[in-house]
């Protein structure tokens, strides 16, 4: 299941002030480190003393002569309230600092734990200042890149700085991992892999995270990445054939881990997807309603009741749509206040080709003109465009008009259609086109 907004909310601002602070701490000892000497010339002074863990690093660097001084260096060695560790820790991220770190990454790419887990510096790929590629192991299947977002960069960077000194003291078969760190009281010192459970456990309570009811709740690697995924911002996705989450997910597999499991905004937002595609795909059905000639005209108005019904106007609001006082582009309007393609009460911003499917369209005998101008304008884009980016874009247009062109339809006569064509310039002015539509 995915965290609610607040859970997921805290849970990054948990962690942004852990790794904030002690990024804080870090660049202060930096500083301080500058000011200092040796402790063997310059006596015990707390910049001294960060002097000493910058240049010899976290273990095993008093100077033999004093290592019986315990007090004084217990007491000198407190950056900020604490034990004397912290010292260490302030140029030695220690777990605390890297799992929130972890987390905090997790939640601005949606890597799975595993592939965060397993991260080493040979696995990022810089391309310039702002863009970083990165290659990461998923449990099931090969490796997999992706492209960081410009927050995950920036992240990263940080997190590259902050462990800058802890590398240099790292034994060897550790300096390439990317999280890297360093716990002065625990068993193994160095450490680079998953975090023992009950590491974690400690965290969670020491940071008091609670779920929606109050309680405690664990950081859980694949709510972070369904989080992740559900709260992603969809405006920028390209036509494909099917909206994947996950490449190497079967639309069964994202429909169990996506969609099943989503919090009430979420799936009402789902629903509303549904039903605007449902919506649209019967619009697509429906007939063209189409006035051939005179004839027609009267046929229209004895079934008035009906498509009045169909179209929701009254006797003088018809008799403006039959008559042209309606008229758009490529059709007469129904209704260009009715929301349809945009806000209710604003005029439809519809491009022209949108009325062809449209269920308020009226088509008749003077508006085919600007139908050839389209057909013509649909044959220029098709020679420019790739034939799966074209039916993505125009495909459904296209075809409604080859039906109401075609001579074997009976909308219109052979006659009405060749005097249309002779109309038709083949350019571009003779559209309203926006410049990213142009064809010439």
């Amino acid at each position: 299941m995915p965290y609610s907004e607040r859970e997921w909310a805290n849970l990054i601002s948990v962690c942004e002030e852990i790794t904030g602070r002690a990024y804080t701490a870090f660049k202060a000892a930096l500083q301080e480190a500058e000011r200092g000497q040796d402790v063997a010339v310059g006596g015990w002074s707390r910049e001294n003393v960060q002097w000493m863990l910058r240049h010899r690093g976290p273990e095993g660097t008093l100077p033999r002569r004093v290592r019986g001084q315990f007090a004084a260096v217990r007491q000198l060695t407190k950056v900020y309230p604490g034990d004397g560790n912290e010292a260490v820790a302030a140029l030695f991220p220690g777990p605390g600092i890297v799992f929130a770190c972890r987390i905090l990454f997790g939640t601005r790419t949606g890597i799975v734990t595993d592939g965060i887990a397993g991260l080493g510096l040979g696995d990022i790929d810089w391309a310039g200042d702002k863009t970083a590629l990165v290659d990461n192991i998923k449990g099931r299947t090969a490796k997999e890149s992706l492209t960081l977002s410009r927050s995950a960069v920036r992240l990263l960077e940080r997190w590259l700085e902050h462990s800058s000194v802890l590398r240099q003291f790292a034994p060897a078969d550790l300096k390439g991992r990317l999280w890297l760190r360093f716990n002065p009281t625990g068993t193994y010192k160095w450490s680079a892999g998953r975090f023992p459970k009950p590491d974690e456990s400690n965290w969670y309570e020491r940071n008091g995270l609670v779920d929606d009811e109050g309680e405690p709740f664990l950081v859980h690697g694949p709510c972070i990445r369904t989080t992740f995924q559900a709260s992603k911002d969809r405006r920028v996705w390209q036509s494909t054939s099917r909206a994947t989450i996950d490449p190497n997910h079967t639309p069964a597999v994202e429909g169990s881990h996506y969609v099943a499991h989503q919090t009430p905004t979420q799936k009402a937002a789902t629903e509303a997807i549904i039903e605007s595609a449902q919506s649209d795909l019967i619009r697509r059905s429906q007939s063209p309603l189409v006035i051939k000639d005179d004839d027609d005209l009267a046929s229209f108005l004895e079934g008035f009741p009906a498509e009045a019904a169909r179209l929701g106007l009254d006797d003088a609001a018809l008799a403006e749509l039959i008559g042209g006082e309606r008229d758009v582009f490529a059709a007469a309007c129904g209704d260009q206040l009715s929301g349809l393609h945009g806000p209710r009460g604003k005029p439809c911003p519809a491009r022209p080709w949108v009325c062809l499917l449209c269920p308020l369209a009226l088509f008749a005998p003077r508006h085919l003109p600007n139908l050839m101008r389209l057909r013509a304008f649909f044959a220029r884009q098709w020679q420019q465009t790739p034939a799966a980016a074209f039916m993505a874009i125009f495909g459904p247009y296209a075809q409604r008009l080859d039906d109401l062109l075609s001579p074997q339809s009976k909308y219109f006569t052979a006659a009405v259609l060749q005097d249309a064509a002779g109309q038709v310039a083949d350019t571009d002015s003779e559209l309203p086109l926006r410049p990213e539509e142009l064809t010439q």
